[in-house]
């Protein structure tokens, strides 16, 4: 199966035994788009390294969250716009 960044189903393959091959289409300039103008769809953004201990690494792009306690939609809306540009989105 091929799901688009919209959850949308761009290919299946039928049920049978067997190896099978799913292809579709991606059009990566309205995947870059839809990650730029969409605020608060960046899973980068809301990666809680303090939750997942096992995955703590230097390829993190966030540092622990440093305001616990104070989440809501504006301190959300911020992480994100600082780690679009951390990694070249913005």
């Amino acid at each position: 199966m091929v799901v688009d960044y919209e959850g949308r189903v761009l290919a299946n393959v039928a049920d049978g035994s067997g190896t099978r091959f799913a292809v579709a289409p991606i059009d990566i300039h309205a995947l870059r788009v839809h990650r730029r103008d969409r605020r608060l769809v960046f899973p980068l953004a809301h990666y809680r390294p303090e939750a997942y201990t096992h995955m703590r690494s230097a390829q993190s792009p966030l540092e622990p969250l440093k305001d616990k306690g104070k989440i809501n939609s504006g301190v959300l809306a911020d992480r994100v716009d600082e780690a679009k540009r951390r990694m070249g989105f913005l």
